[in-house]
């Protein structure tokens, strides 16, 4: 970035350069690694704070496995299901 600040320099003799100043960070250090340093160390830290569920409902379990579940199916022909194959 040094090389095009002193190509444009050397053009332009004389001239004030504020808008090349203000666009390229040619002599000036970026905070991107910072904010992202520390963004980083944020969401470390929020990983291993404690979480607990806050919120209650009333519910109920009716079968812990997917098969068991019931399901409706809509079809022309009527009969039952006797085997779902998942």
């Amino acid at each position: 970035m040094k090389e095009i600040k002193s190509i444009v320099t050397g053009a332009v003799k004389g001239l004030p350069m504020q808008a090349f100043g203000s666009v390229y960070m040619v002599d000036k250090y970026s905070n991107i690694r910072r904010w992202f340093v520390a963004i980083i160390i944020f969401l470390l830290i929020l990983l291993f704070l404690p979480w607990t569920q806050n919120i209650r409902a009333r519910g109920y379990v009716t079968t812990l496995k997917q098969e068991e579940r019931p399901q409706e199916l809509n079809a022309i022909i009527p009969g039952r299901i006797v085997k779902w194959y998942v």
